[in-house]
Order: C-alpha cells, then sequence, then structure tokens
C-alpha cells in the first residue's frame, strides 16, 4: 500500500510480501514473494503487476529458496544483480546450510559466494560502489554467541571478518552507509551498532526494546540518520547517534523490514496484521525533512 506519513487513503502495492528492497532508481520494489516457494518478485514502485525473478540451481535436483528471516534479496547499485540468503531443498547433491548467493535482477542462474562448511551465513547487503557484500555469519545454526559480521568480494573470493565478539553482534540485518564507510546493526544487547567497514571497535547509537524482530534498518540516503523498526514503529536516529524520532505511519499491525527510497522521501516496509503479510509505502516525510535533512 501507499499511505502518506500524516494518513490518509491507502493504496495497495503488492498482494503479499517481506523484506522489500528498492531498485537504485526507485522504479521497482524487489521483495521475497509468496511464502511457501520462497522466491523473489518484484513489482512498480506505485504498484502493478508482480513480475517473478526466476532463480536457477547449478544442481538439477534442487530447488533454491530464498530464507525467511534473514534472505535480504538486497539490489547491487547499479541495479543489475540481487544478492540473497539461499539454501537447498529436495537434493541429495547440493550442500545444505544458509548460503550467499548472486543472481541477474531479471532472473538467471544464481552463483555462492559463501562456503556453507565455514558457517551459516545471512543478512547479505551491498556495498555502495558494489565490490564488496556485509553479511552476518554463524559457526552454529540458531547461536548468537559466535555470530559476526563478514565482508565478501561480490566477484568471489575468500571473506574476511570484520567484528569480533566483543561487538556484540546478534540476529541482525546490516546496512552499508551511503559513503561505504560504516556499516549498522543490531546487537544483541538491545542497541543498535556501527562500526568503520575498515574495523576497529564498534559504537552504540541507540538502544531497541526488548521486543524489537531487529529485522529493519535503513540509511537515509544523504548518510544523516538511520532508520529502523522496532514492533509496531518506525524510528529514526542520527547517524552520529542520540534520541530516536518515532515516524507515524497511520498503520495499526507489526513492522518489519524497512527500506528508504533513493530520493529519501519514502519508505517501503512490511506490515503484519491479522496473520497478512503486506508490502506497503510511506510518504510525505514533512516534519522529518524540517528537522533532519
Amino acid at each position: 500500500y501507499t499511505v502518506p506519513a500524516a494518513g490518509g487513503r491507502a493504496t495497495q502495492v503488492a498482494l503479499a510480501g517481506r523484506e522489500p528492497r528498492w531498485a537504485p532508481d526507485g522504479s521497482r520494489i524487489y521483495y521475497r514473494g509468496d511464502t511457501w516457494t520462497g522466491q523473489i518478485a518484484s513489482v512498480p514502485a506505485r504498484g502493478g503487476e508482480e513480475t517473478p525473478v526466476p532463480i536457477q540451481s547449478e544442481y538439477p535436483d534442487a530447488r533454491l529458496v530464498v530464507a525467511f528471516p534473514s534472505g535480504s534479496n538486497d539490489v547491487s547499485p547499479d541495479g543489475r544483480t540481487i544478492v540473497f540468503t539461499g539454501f537447498y531443498r529436495d537434493s541429495q547433491e547440493a550442500p545444505g546450510g544458509s548460503i550467499i548467493f548472486t543472481v541477474p535482477s531479471e532472473g538467471g542462474m544464481a552463483r555462492a559466494l559463501t562456503d556453507p562448511t565455514e558457517g551459516n551465513a545471512s543478512n547479505p547487503c551491498w556495498s555502495p560502489d558494489g565490490r564488496w557484500i556485509a553479511y552476518t555469519r554463524q559457526s552454529s545454526l540458531g547461536s548468537q554467541e559466535d555470530e559476526e559480521i563478514c565482508l565478501a568480494p561480490s566477484e568471489g573470493g575468500p571473506p574476511k571478518q570484520l567484528t569480533t565478539g566483543t561487538d556484540q553482534v546478534g540476529f541482525t540485518e546490516v546496512a552499508w552507509s551511503p559513503d561505504g564507510s560504516t556499516i549498522a546493526y543490531f546487537g544483541q544487547d538491545d542497541t543498535i551498532r556501527s562500526i568503520s567497514a575498515a574495523g576497529g571497535t564498534a559504537r552504540v547509537l541507540t538502544g531497541v526494546s526488548e521486543a524489537s524482530w531487529r529485522l529493519g534498518l535503513s540509511w537515509s540516503p544523504d548518510g544523516a540518520r538511520l532508520a529502523y523498526t522496532d514492533f509496531e514503529q518506525i524510528l529514526v536516529v542520527p547517524a552520529t547517534g542520540g534520541d530516536p524520532e518515532v515516524v507515524p505511519t497511520g498503520f495499526e499491525g507489526g513492522v518489519l523490514q524497512l527500506d528508504w527510497s533513493p530520493d529519501g522521501q519514502t519508505f517501503a516496509f512490511m506490515g503484519v496484521r491479522g496473520g497478512e503479510e503486506e508490502v506497503w509505502l510511506m510518504s510525505d516525510f514533512l516534519d522529518l525533512i524540517k528537522t533532519g535533512g
């Protein structure tokens, strides 16, 4: 749906979907479509016909499924490639575990970037220059005790670990700042933190509620602020840290994945109410533009 931040008539954008992500030119929204088939689809930013992104597996007997949560389906800066977390089903030959893949945005053969023997990978996110993909990695499935943020070359090659245990990486999405200098993430200790993409010590920007799903985190296009979801709210905090501001949505229900549009005027987010998943748009950030850019 589309809805002004101050409230108004809602217009439907998609029937269902999870993890919405904007195309770099703002023309389309990519998202994880049907819950059971676990595939990626896109829809025009103002609504219209859903277009599936067909994903082919290198294993003939395997079906490649986009994981949820933590699938991400993030679109590359040039709009040509999607990165996502996937796993193989119905195969005796394909490896197990969660793997980071890339696939052309119009569909095609998926290419694996991570090795499942090194840990389960999830939450991939493109660097602004398209050279790197940040993601989280767990040595033990379902454990937050050994989760770290890693960087993988987008063209393939050995990944490198960015964080250590003291950086409190939890089950989290990651988000690059627009200039590529910083990566933000949710911490195990109910915080939002940021760390230099070159490495170093993470710092706390703000706290989140214990009930937060930690599944929505997005930088403003100017890099000055971070938007995030916290259970039933969307909030915005300065990139330097401080007190967050609640953004009124007019939506009554759970708010999960979030993505800020390239022009800075609109949010796409996943809303959940009555057991149904919906893709929403929210625009007209008049108060936020006046106070922060």
